[in-house]
């Protein structure tokens, strides 16, 4: 009997240690969800929303909708929808980008901190 409950408590122990170890891997689209203020200049901020949109905020603003490239898990496709003219910085695009930490770096756009 005893031998049982033993058995019985070992297997859901590891059963629950396998779901938490599954639920707290990084890596997908959540880790981008925030706000990110550049290293250098803090009054630039990135804003990735959780409904898959985006807001550069600066003097020179502009805004669209963002996706993780699909089989890529360092790819960001974030086309501008601030219009003709409007991204002057060409931040819409699509970018290779990594997570440090807190610590955003979106190639060919700059490094971003994230704020708490």
């Amino acid at each position: 009997m005893q031998l049982k409950r033993t058995v019985k408590v070992l297997f859901i122990g590891m059963l629950m240690s396998c779901l938490f170890t599954a639920c707290g891997e990084s890596g997908g689209s959540a880790d981008i969800v925030g706000t990110w203020v550049d290293t250098e200049v803090e009054d630039i901020k990135f804003i990735f929303n959780s409904d898959g949109t985006w807001q550069y905020v600066s003097n020179m603003s502009a805004h669209g909708t963002w996706k993780l490239t699909e089989g890529k898990n360092n790819e960001i496709q974030m086309p501008s929808e601030s219009g003709l003219g409007e991204d002057r910085r060409h931040v819409g695009g699509v970018h290779e980008f990594s997570i440090d930490g807190d610590i955003l770096t979106l190639d060919g756009v700059g490094e971003y901190e994230r704020e708490s």
